[in-house]
C-alpha cells in the first residue's frame, strides 16, 4: 500500500506522479488527495466535514474490491481562501486530519466515467460555488457530492464509485484548488 501524504496551500498546483503501480497523475487517484483534503480544510463547519468525510469513507470501505491495490490518503488542515488575507487564518475547529483508503483507478475507467456524467456534475456545483463568490462553498458541494454520489452507486460495481469520486476531485483540482502531493511507500 502506498502512503500518499498530501498538503495543501494556495498557489499552482503541483501533483507529483505515483509509483509505476498506479494511474497517471492526470488520470486519477491522485487527485482524490486533493478533493478530499481540500473540502476538508475548506468546510466552515468541522464537525458536518468530519462526518461527511466519515460518510464516504464507510461506503467506501463497505464496497472496495480487495482485488484492487490501495492507495491511502491522508488530508493535513492548512489555511482559508487566497481571496482575503483575513481568510489566511484557520477558524477554531479547521485542525482536522482523515484518512481514506481508495482503489486506484487505471485510465480506462477514467474515460468510462465521462461517459456516466460524473465530471458534469462536479462541474456544476463548482460553478454554483464561482457564483457566489466564496471559496468555501466548493469545498461544502464536493463533499456533499461525493457523499451523494457514493449513496447513488451503492448498488453498482466499486469501479463505479471509485470513479465517480475520482470526476469530483479532478474537477475541483481543475477549479484552481492547490495541492501538493508526495508519494511514498508505506
Amino acid at each position: 500500500m502506498f502512503a500518499l501524504a498530501v498538503t495543501l496551500a494556495t498557489a499552482t498546483a503541483l501533483i507529483a506522479a505515483e509509483p509505476a503501480a498506479a494511474a497517471p497523475a492526470d488520470e486519477g487517484p491522485v487527485s482524490i488527495a486533493a478533493a478530499i483534503a481540500a473540502a476538508l480544510i475548506r468546510h466552515p463547519d468541522a464537525a458536518l466535514a468530519e462526518a461527511r468525510l466519515a460518510e464516504v469513507q464507510a461506503k467506501w470501505r463497505d464496497r472496495r474490491s480487495e482485488q484492487l491495490p490501495t492507495v491511502r490518503l491522508i488530508g493535513v488542515a492548512a489555511h482559508g481562501s487566497d481571496n482575503n488575507e483575513a481568510d489566511s487564518q484557520p477558524p477554531p475547529g479547521w485542525d482536522l486530519r482523515a484518512t481514506l483508503d481508495v482503489p486506484v483507478i487505471a485510465p480506462a475507467a477514467w474515460k468510462r466515467l465521462e461517459a456516466a456524467g460524473f465530471a458534469e456534475k462536479a462541474a456544476a456545483a463548482r460553478r454554483q460555488a464561482d457564483r457566489e463568490s466564496i471559496a468555501a462553498r466548493a469545498a461544502v458541494a464536493t463533499i456533499d457530492a461525493a457523499a451523494a454520489l457514493a449513496e447513488q452507486t451503492a448498488a453498482a460495481e466499486d469501479q463505479v464509485l471509485a470513479e465517480a469520486i475520482a470526476a469530483l476531485a479532478d474537477e475541483l483540482a481543475r477549479g484552481g484548488q492547490t495541492a501538493r502531493i508526495e508519494a511514498e511507500r508505506a
